[in-house]
């Protein structure tokens, strides 16, 4: 996992507006706001692990 800081400009929202990008193994990658639901995150996750 790599963590990169945010990049908001003027133009953004207010309110969290942070992002978390999960690359897996094979190069996909997964983009995750800060308002995701922890339960629907964690069924993602346990899906992809199958």
């Amino acid at each position: 996992m790599t963590i990169t800081p945010d990049t908001t400009t003027e133009c953004s929202p207010p309110g969290p507006t942070g992002q978390m990008e999960i690359v897996l193994a094979e190069g996909d990658r997964i983009l995750v706001w800060s308002d995701v639901e922890t339960a629907a995150l964690s069924r993602v996750v346990k899906a992809l692990r199958r």
